[in-house]
């Protein structure tokens, strides 16, 4: 696994993953002290794009000041994913990418 310089970004053989630490005040809600997500890609520069993403969504989820559901902590930003994240949060359907690249808050 090589470490980048680019916080939550890492890869591993030629993929790059989003890697970020569970507050320890979420780590029972989540079920884990980490949450890894592969990028699918083994390009630099659109995985740093994703990374920044995931960054901004799981810190502002991180600090909202609720309860966290298995449904909030997503592992994928595939679009069948997506959409089921939506349908079980009853969120209207928005395609997949408006929503991923949108803030958590407006996602809601």
């Amino acid at each position: 696994m090589a470490k980048l310089n680019i916080p939550h970004l890492h890869q591993r053989g030629k993929v790059f993953y989003f890697l970020i630490a569970v507050p320890k005040n979420r780590r029972a809600e989540v079920g884990r002290s980490q949450i890894w997500i592969s990028l699918h890609t083994s390009d630099k520069t659109e995985a740093i794009e994703k990374v920044e993403i995931l960054r901004k969504k799981y810190q502002t989820l991180f600090e909202l000041n609720r309860p966290l559901t298995p449904t909030d902590v997503i592992e994928s930003t595939k679009p069948k994913a997506v959409a089921k994240m939506q349908a079980d949060l009853g969120m209207p359907p928005r395609h997949f990418t408006d929503f991923v690249n949108s803030p958590l808050f407006e996602s809601f």
